[in-house]
């Protein structure tokens, strides 16, 4: 019986077997192995599994001083490490439907003074809005938000600015996705800087407003009570 798997020797006419490759070139087995599965691994670092409706796969190419680097996988990880609530709280969330259910602040403490970068997540609004936070204080009293918002079966994005525990909304006025983009699960990606913050869905970037004047913070999730949006994975790169 013929064998391809290069670790199995075949007896050839004089009945000694042919030296393999590995014994060839004195590679030992165990390197070997090793280096296939750190291919593996630094391969599998920069795609996201395929979810349905999530559009093509995600990788992040070159940035500009993004050093803080998390990914997290809310479907698998009882706990969610480097995630709090308001001042120093739990966070407020709970497993449904096989992901994460924010009901209330989600905050990402390493990020306390995060002044660029991309936060992606894969998630789904049920009803009401997913609400990305950013800038924002310890407290969560003042910060900027990009909300998602379900509206019959369409989305509407927008952008507000939190002072004091006041919303207004930005300048920019809001975005309206149409129904076709709204079922099933979505990539969403927000990019931000020291002026500007912007929100990608499925890698088309759908609103951008340019009216916010940005300072370091924290970033995360937010819930209201009556807001239902799961999320299934997220990646974040921050300077």
């Amino acid at each position: 019986m013929d064998h391809d798997d290069p670790f199995v020797k075949s007896p050839g006419a004089n009945g000694q077997a042919p030296l393999s490759f590995l014994e060839r070139e004195q590679f030992p087995r165990r390197m070997f192995l090793a280096s296939m599965g750190f291919g593996l691994l630094a391969a599998a670092r920069w795609a996201y599994d395929a979810v349905d409706g999530a559009g093509p796969l995600l990788s992040f190419g070159p940035a500009r001083n993004l050093d803080t680097y998390a990914e997290f996988d809310f479907q698998n990880t009882s706990d969610l490490p480097g995630w709090t609530g308001v001042k120093g709280n739990d966070p407020g969330w709970k497993r449904e439907e096989g992901a994460v259910r924010p009901t209330g602040p989600l905050l990402y403490n390493p990020s306390m003074n995060a002044t660029a970068g991309e936060a992606s997540y894969i998630l789904h609004v049920a009803k009401g809005a997913a609400s990305f936070v950013l800038h924002s204080d310890p407290d969560l009293h003042s910060f900027y938000a990009i909300r998602m918002a379900r509206v019959k079966n369409d989305l509407q994005v927008r952008g507000f600015l939190v002072e004091k525990n006041k919303e207004r909304p930005l300048a920019t006025p809001p975005v309206t996705v149409p129904n076709g983009a709204v079922r099933g699960a979505h990539l969403c990606t927000v990019t931000f800087d020291d002026e500007v913050m912007s929100l990608k869905i499925n890698g088309t970037t759908v609103y951008s407003a340019q009216d916010a004047s940005l300072q370091g913070g924290v970033i995360g999730l937010l819930a209201r009570k009556q807001d239902a949006f799961y999320v299934f994975s997220s990646r974040i790169k921050l300077a």
